[in-house]
């Protein structure tokens, strides 16, 4: 696998992560009666998971849906 496809693969997961983020402050801002904040967060999570989605498709269209392998090993 290229540098690159493995640098998207680093990517893919960061973004993932940040998702992850964005949901879990969306929840505290509802607990906390921000609904407002909460409504913009999830907004904001939709376009993100469209990006996401938008990234995985290409990447595994590109690798053929095959994960990298974990650095140090032969390909």
């Amino acid at each position: 696998m290229s540098p690159e496809d493995e640098s998207a693969f680093e990517q893919l997961s960061k973004a993932e992560r940040v998702i992850k983020a964005l949901e879990t402050l969306a929840k505290e801002c509802m607990g906390e009666g921000l609904d407002p904040f909460a409504d913009r967060i999830a907004t904001c999570i939709a376009h993100c998971q469209d990006d996401y989605v938008a990234m995985q498709r290409r990447l595994y269209k590109r690798t053929a849906g095959k994960p990298p392998k974990p650095s140090g090993t032969k390909h």
